[in-house]
């Protein structure tokens, strides 16, 4: 602690508590992240926004009407009327889009704390996206998937009117919507069931989920990743130790600027946690929509996405070593 103090003498003084020392603290780390590291967090940046576009991809219905209509037709445009209301109801709910800006914005909290050296804040931030994804899954694995509901709305398709159509589309959002809600409430006020209870009890990630063998492997790296991401929510054994120390060493500064510094170690290792969340992330949420829309494989729920997928394809072979789940995916290993 000492030497970084001396470190930075010139730009702070020890014993002075400012909101123009913390500005000068902050801008500080930021600038020794960025000299060393740019072209890292430049990587992880460009991969995050290139997943956001295939997200947005997979939710135009035109790249699924063959798997769920059949392939007698060449466009959605040549289906009848009546069964694309059918369709498109039935895509209607899925939820994905519900959970991930949530978890992308949660991601943009975790890239700004790792480069503001806030290293402590970093797995707050990923405990909270698992938990998000895995209470999100829960709820969308719970009822029918697309080809379901489908054949649900086509029984039912003299009934299925404009108006209705239009009734029904607007009700299916805020009853998703509300489901979600619901699901979280009841987290908060009975505190059940635990995330780890829910990981254990995802069908995506149990032996028999269809088409991809790797899903109680995903599970135990979960339930690893959320246990030792939780340790930073909670009082720790580090702190509780703080007032054991020298005097000289303790109150050097004051205890909100204890610690605060660009450290290499901890920036690498939290920059690796960030990539082994996203990874574990994209994978619960891959395999959920791969379910949902019938596909056989996640790699065949690629296939479907058209060029879109073809530049993040390049991004997660660039990172494999970083994301093992994900690139055993798109390889379709």
């Amino acid at each position: 602690m000492i030497p970084f103090i001396y470190g930075v003498l010139d730009l702070v003084k020890p014993g002075e508590a400012t909101a123009s020392k913390m500005k000068k603290l902050i801008e500080l780390h930021l600038k020794q992240t960025l000299d060393e590291n740019e072209k890292d967090v430049d990587l992880l940046l460009d991969f995050a926004g290139a997943l956001e576009y295939l997200v947005i991809s997979w939710d135009d219905s035109q790249l699924h009407f063959k798997n769920l209509i059949g392939k007698k037709y060449d466009s959605i445009e040549e289906v009848p009327e009546q069964i694309q209301r059918c369709f498109f109801l039935a895509l209607r709910h899925d939820t994905s889009l519900f959970i991930f800006f949530d978890l992308w914005r949660e991601l943009g909290q975790a890239v700004r704390e790792l480069i503001c050296s806030d290293y402590d804040s970093v797995p707050r931030s990923l405990r909270w996206m698992i938990e998000a994804c895995i209470f999100w899954a829960d709820m969308q694995l719970d009822h029918y998937n697309a080809q379901e509901y489908f054949e649900y709305y086509c029984s039912q398709k003299d009934k299925v009117t404009e108006d209705e159509f239009l009734r029904v589309s607007n009700t299916i959002y805020s009853v998703n919507e509300a489901r979600l809600a619901e699901r979280l409430t009841f987290k908060e006020k009975y505190r059940r069931l635990a995330v780890k209870e829910i990981i254990q009890n995802l069908s995506i990630l149990k032996n028999h989920s269809k088409g991809y063998d790797k899903g109680p492997r995903i599970g135990r790296e979960l339930n690893k990743c959320y246990s030792r991401f939780s340790e930073y929510s909670h009082i720790t054994l580090s702190t509780l130790k703080e007032i054991h120390k020298e005097p000289g060493e303790l109150h050097f500064d004051f205890a909100f600027f204890q610690d605060f510094r660009y450290d290499k170690r901890r920036f690498e290792i939290e920059l690796s946690n960030i990539y082994t969340a996203l990874d574990l992330i994209l994978a619960v949420i891959l395999l959920v929509e791969t379910q949902f829309f019938s596909y056989e494989t996640p790699n065949l729920f690629f296939e479907c996405l058209g060029d879109v997928k073809e530049g993040v394809a390049n991004k997660i072979k660039q990172l494999s070593h970083r994301l093992p789940f994900l690139s055993d995916m798109f390889s379709g290993k």
